[in-house]
């Protein structure tokens, strides 16, 4: 009973699987059915047959086509594009045409991706926005439903136009509004690591929601970064502002020499001081040697038997220590300011804009004579 038991239960939790992947499965083919009936609501636009006629007017050589040539010829997608290109770009048009119906999204852009490099006409505009909303690439399907309805309805129709009107307000609710500026002459401007424009210079567009990373760089200068979060239906200003480098350079509150030159004069002084204190000490130890020779006595001698001898000699003895002791009360003080002025004058790193400078220039006139400085930091 016990392994009938496991078996049963084995088999309810493989039944419940499957039953969770079924549900799983139906969900994802719900949603991917619904989004591809939503993106085929939209029928292809076509190129209008005047444009159309234009192309072929070349070959069939017909007055009626040549009058239709030239009215599409004045068409402003049609301007400076040879009857050769736009019949190329046609048939590349029709290609991407019958790829879109499939549907073959990805294959129709490549398509009109290389039609539009021969003739920008709006119909293919619109084609290729309606493809890569499909393929879920919201910033360029927005970009290009706008340039499908730069001319108006004329070029992609009435029902075209209000849909791609439609999807474009959709699509804006959607995705990020991001600016920028850059007023640096030569600065690079690049947005996720895309070329934007070279500064001076502004932008202005869609972005997916989401982080961003803007970088301006130039030659000479720190580049400025800035990091963007976005939500749909968000909008963003963001200036980069280029500075110049910093420079590191060492200073000192006076010349490196005056702390040591006052310093060296203070151990000079002490040095001085040493020796006379030095030929005191040893006047002192003549003096005891002579006096206890004379005196003869331990205890050594009173002031009367002090012998007149040896008076000039102590007087000697005490007047060099006497010197010694005002040449310290000299040398001593500045020896220690030279070491305070040593400290207070240690290399300091500071750190300068690279255009920091001083400019000194002379001036000489009938009047005044002088020098004017310039300080940029």
């Amino acid at each position: 009973m016990g392994s009938n038991d496991s078996t049963m239960s084995e088999r309810k939790r493989v039944r419940a699987l499957r039953r969770a992947c079924s549900v799983a499965l139906s969900v994802w083919l719900a949603l991917a059915c619904g989004q591809r009936a939503e993106a085929q609501e939209v029928a292809p636009a076509r190129i209008e047959p005047d444009d159309q006629t234009a192309a072929a007017a070349g070959s069939t050589g017909a007055a009626d086509q040549m009058g239709s040539a030239n009215a599409a010829a004045e068409k402003p997608w049609n301007q400076g594009v040879s009857l050769a290109k736009r019949r190329e770009a046609s048939a590349l048009f029709d290609a991407g045409y019958e790829l879109l119906t499939v549907p073959l999204f990805s294959q129709a852009a490549e398509k009109f991706e290389a039609a539009l490099a021969l003739y920008e006409h709006p119909a293919i505009y619109f084609n290729l926005a309606l493809a890569q909303f499909n393929l879920v690439q919201p910033v360029q399907s927005y970009e290009n439903f706008g340039k499908a309805m730069a001319y108006g309805e004329g070029p992609i129709g009435t029902l075209a136009y209000g849909r791609a009107r439609e999807y474009r307000r959709r699509l804006s609710q959607q995705l990020g509004h991001l600016e920028i500026r850059c007023d640096t002459p030569g600065a690079r401007v690049t947005l996720d690591g895309r070329p934007l424009f070279v500064g001076p210079g502004r932008y202005e567009g869609k972005v997916t929601p989401g982080e961003h990373q803007l970088l301006a760089s130039k030659s000479g200068f720190v580049a400025a970064t800035e990091r963007v979060v976005l939500s749909g239906g968000e909008r963003a200003r963001v200036p980069l502002i280029l500075a110049l480098p910093e420079v590191t350079t060492t200073v000192r509150r006076w010349p490196a020499w005056r702390p040591w030159a006052v310093t060296a004069v203070g151990a000079a002084i002490v040095a001085v001081g040493g020796v006379i204190d030095w030929q005191a000490e040893n006047a002192f130890a003549d003096l005891n040697a002579a006096v206890t020779a004379r005196c003869g006595s331990p205890s050594g001698c009173t002031s009367a038997e002090f012998p007149a001898g040896l008076r000039g000699d102590r007087e000697a003895a005490e007047t060099l220590d006497a010197r010694a002791h005002r040449v310290y009360l000299v040398g001593v003080p500045v020896l220690v300011a030279g070491a305070v002025l040593l400290y207070l004058n240690r290399e300091q790193t500071v750190r300068r804009r690279a255009d920091a400078a001083v400019n000194l220039r002379p001036g000489l006139s009938p009047e005044m004579a002088g020098v004017a400085v310039d300080w940029r930091f």
